[in-house]
């Protein structure tokens, strides 16, 4: 795992886009999860989905912790990693509820010349932080201002690096972030993990 050094500059960067990236994975142990995943069958996620009946183009497959030890713990080195960050910001406790992901999914987005997913908020059961540990691709990754795209902000991220969504839940949190996958012009893999309140852990 990899430590960085200005823990403010991405507090900042959270409080002002909604959204936040950092390096988290050294390439060995990024190695280690392409290879874990690289068994997974992927299919097709739903094209429309939601109320708004939000565009998406990509393939997915649940991960389930009992199944896989390595992204388990993965998810849990996240959760510590979270909490050391977080320590720094001026409020008595950051996460309401205590942090603990309890979802994992895979997503891949494929070269198509379209959105991989259009603007929308993910629903209000997520709480804290929704996590995206990019396993290959670029980031595409935007916060917005509406379901039109309005201000978007590229969330930079590479390979190994992990970006973070606010939700309901951290530094007191009500409101959600409009945010979206841009045009892929690469094959972006993506493990997202988070804490579903009406889930149980698996």
């Amino acid at each position: 795992m990899i430590k960085i050094e200005n823990l403010q500059n991405h507090i900042d960067y959270l409080e002002r886009f909604g959204a936040t990236s950092f390096p988290f994975l050294n390439p060995e142990e990024l190695e280690q999860i392409r290879h874990e995943i690289a068994s997974y069958k992927l299919t097709e996620a739903v094209k429309k989905k939601g109320l708004g009946k939000v565009y998406q183009n990509f393939l997915e497959a649940k991960i389930y912790f009992d199944q896989s030890p390595l992204i388990e713990n993965t998810a849990r080195r996240l959760e510590e990693y979270l909490i050391h960050l977080f320590k720094q910001h001026p409020v008595d406790h950051a996460f309401i509820p205590d942090l603990c992901f309890n979802e994992a999914r895979i997503q891949q987005y494929l070269p198509v010349g379209e959105f991989g997913i259009g603007p929308h908020k993910d629903g209000s059961r997520y709480r804290n932080v929704i996590a995206g540990l990019l396993v290959e691709g670029e980031s595409c990754f935007y916060t917005c201002d509406d379901n039109k795209a309005a201000n978007p902000e590229l969330i930079p991220a590479e390979p190994g690096w992990c970006t973070i969504l606010g939700a309901p839940g951290l530094f007191g949190l009500k409101s959600r972030r409009y945010h979206f996958v841009g045009v892929v012009k690469k094959t972006r893999t993506v493990i997202g993990f988070r804490q579903d309140v009406f889930s149980v852990l698996e």
